[in-house]
């Protein structure tokens, strides 16, 4: 049930209000003096002064409050029908990250991708499995996308966290938290509020930063480093992992209850020996690769795909290895071709 407060210097006014939003669900209070009290409002609606302190003092507690002097409209801004002013809503063409113009779609990702989209739409926590350069962060956006959250995907690679400021960096900070904290910084937990919080590699995480993410995870509560207030989040969770997190666990090196908060449910990406169509996608990265550097050749695309296929199989570096050795074979390529082209047009020259 979402909530809603009204701080206002006379509630009777607003009467109509209340009776309105609590027929509509919504849970209202209404108060006519300003005092923080811990608790999370979807919705804030306040009067520029009002007994306790200002529209100022209430925006430091609660970011998301609305001044009712400067509201056109109150039920059409709680109920998302108007934009707010200083954040007007933008209409963002959001592009599905599984565009053929992009990606290579093979037919092993056939199933996984059939389950995403009927379930896994509809789960909050979902953890990839696969070997290193898989494409799992490309299927992570693909869940993002399918979700139509009205947040930010945020990535995480979680073997760069620093573990002595690993509370900052998902929490966030106050200016003056500790020595270096110059102003107020948003941790990953607040920027993927309304979206995704992508965890890459989160085998790589500290113990001391699964304890930070399993604290919060229970409650989707959280307090800055060096605050006192509580801020409610509300975001969808995708983890990736190389490795079986059960051995981890089994090693003491990973926690139980962290995995199954994380897992509601798992994937496995296939590796790229196991693809169907290999040359298909050798095909697919040079056409990418070419479009990337701007490559113009004449090559026998046929006889670098089976020399590809020879030199790399069984592919353990996966896509990653195959664009990587790919981009070298036709940066050379091309670079050979343009200095044959140049002498030809110094041969012309000297015979002029």
């Amino acid at each position: 049930m979402a909530s809603i407060l009204f701080l206002v210097n006379h509630p009777e006014v607003y009467v109509n209000h209340r009776n309105y939003f609590e027929e509509k669900g919504f849970e209202v209070t209404m108060r006519h003096i300003w005092r923080y009290d811990y608790q999370h409002y979807d919705h804030v609606l306040c009067n520029r002064f009002i007994s306790g302190g200002s529209f100022n003092d209430i925006k430091k507690a609660y970011p998301h409050a609305i001044l009712i002097e400067e509201c056109p409209s109150i039920r059409k801004a709680v109920l998302r029908e108007l934009p707010i002013k200083g954040k007007p809503k933008e209409k963002v063409k959001r592009e599905s990250p599984f565009n053929m113009n992009k990606y290579f779609i093979d037919l092993s990702h056939t199933d996984i991708i059939r389950s995403i989209d009927i379930i896994g739409i509809k789960i909050k926590n979902i953890l990839l499995y696969g070997e290193t350069g898989t494409g799992k962060e490309h299927i992570a956006r693909y869940i993002h996308f399918i979700k139509k959250t009205s947040g930010n995907f945020i990535p995480v690679d979680c073997g760069s966290l620093n573990d002595e400021l690993i509370a900052s960096e998902f929490y966030g900070h106050i200016k003056g938290a500790f020595t270096g904290a110059h102003q107020d910084k948003e941790g990953y937990f607040e920027q993927a509020h309304g979206g995704t919080l992508f965890l890459d590699e989160i085998e790589n995480l500290s113990l001391r930063g699964q304890v930070t993410l399993l604290r919060a995870l229970q409650e989707l509560t959280f307090m800055k480093v060096g605050d006192y207030r509580v801020q409610k989040v509300d975001f969808n969770l995708v983890c990736t992992t190389n490795v079986k997190l059960w051995d981890l666990i089994d090693e003491g090196k990973f926690r139980s209850d962290l995995y199954y908060r994380i897992t509601h449910m798992e994937f496995t990406i296939p590796p790229v020996r196991d693809y169907h169509n290999i040359p298909g996608l050798m095909e697919f990265l040079i056409d990418q690769i070419c479009e990337e550097y701007d490559l113009h050749l004449r090559i026998d695309r046929k006889d670098l795909v089976l020399d590809t296929m020879k030199k790399l199989d069984p592919y353990k570096g996966n896509i990653r290895e195959i664009k990587s050795y790919l981009t070298k074979k036709l940066i050379e390529l091309e670079s050979t071709q343009r200095s044959t082209l140049t002498g030809i047009e110094l041969m012309k020259s000297f015979k002029l």
